[in-house]
């Protein structure tokens, strides 16, 4: 029951700022654990900083971070350390998907290839042209 009510909860949240409610992958970010929460977010950062066909939906993260907040959820700054490391074993999973080495990783093939298995953080990488 406290999941439905938290998830009720966030809906409404989110509807007051005309963040994309359809998405199942908005509703899958913000049930994430606070460290893969912020984790994810990052990686889709600096993906789409590597990739000119894509853009970071910040409108979207910041209305999830409200979201957030107003649930009682950890912000980014209580769970630098623990999400700093997920970050990184996130950046070395997708590396060992696609191409071995994250510094060399085509993003925007990255970005394709989990935008098209629906991967949550693909919600804040929105496809520019």
């Amino acid at each position: 029951m406290k999941h439905l009510v938290l998830a009720g909860g966030i809906i409404g949240l989110l509807a007051g700022c005309g963040a994309d409610l359809g998405d199942p992958r908005t509703q899958a970010m913000l049930q994430l654990p606070s460290q893969r929460h912020y984790a994810e977010r990052q990686l889709a950062i600096e993906l789409t900083q590597r990739c000119n066909r894509y853009s970071y939906d910040q409108k979207l993260a910041d209305a999830m971070s409200d979201v957030r907040r107003d649930t009682g959820q950890p912000n980014s700054l209580q769970v630098r350390e623990g999400s700093a490391l997920e970050a990184d074993v996130r950046r070395r999973t997708l590396a060992s998907l696609y191409g071995g080495d994250w510094a060399a990783l085509d993003a925007c093939a990255a970005l394709d290839a989990e935008t098209a298995q629906g991967s949550p953080f693909t919600v804040l990488a929105k496809r520019t042209g």
